[in-house]
């Protein structure tokens, strides 16, 4: 039996170790992730069964985003996405980084490039402009390849016409246009 206090942690980081289930809900910040790829290293640690994600995200950070789907991505297990209410933004990045991507039938999923904000002095401006530009290209990559899966000539000028704006898509459309799997 497992120290009581271990359960308690492990129920406070949303890991739930007898059925491989993680949740990450919320906006997607340095905790987020942080909770986030510690279940996952637990959970690849112990073997290389299935492990399930629950995603229910607005989104948020970029950066604390990318890390999670950085981990998504080394896991040894197989790595099953349900996506549930929000699946959107960062949250939407996320979801393709799983081997399965699942959401339920009155889920939401929004894409788009996002927000940068920036008050600096213009020549610290230009680099954050460079870096959003570096990072819009990685996102386009990533939803590009799981687009083409299904559309093999899906262009980028097309997805880039979709990103300008917040697409809302049901989860049909989601996986229409290729970036989940399945609706369940």
């Amino acid at each position: 039996m497992r120290d009581k206090s271990e359960i308690e942690q492990c129920l406070d980081w949303g890991l739930h170790l007898s059925t491989r289930t993680i949740m990450l809900t919320g906006e997607v910040d340095e905790d987020l992730a942080d909770q986030t790829i510690k279940c996952l290293h637990i959970l690849d640690s112990i073997n290389n069964t299935p492990i399930t994600i629950i995603l229910n995200s607005e989104g948020g950070d970029n950066y604390h985003g990318m890390a999670i789907y950085d981990a998504i991505r080394r896991c040894k297990s197989f790595v099953k996405i349900l996506g549930t209410g929000y699946v959107m933004s960062m949250g939407s990045v996320i979801m393709q980084a799983g081997d399965r991507r699942i959401m339920s039938p009155h889920s939401k999923m929004m894409i788009h490039y996002g927000e940068w904000g920036m008050d600096d002095h213009p020549k610290i401006a230009k680099q954050w402009i460079n870096e959003e530009d570096r990072f819009s290209k990685t996102m386009e990559d990533i939803y590009l390849a799981k687009i083409k899966e299904v559309h093999s000539r899906y262009t980028r000028n097309k997805l880039q016409k979709l990103l300008n704006f917040d697409t809302i898509l049901t989860a049909s459309e989601a996986q229409e246009l290729g970036l989940i799997d399945e609706v369940q």
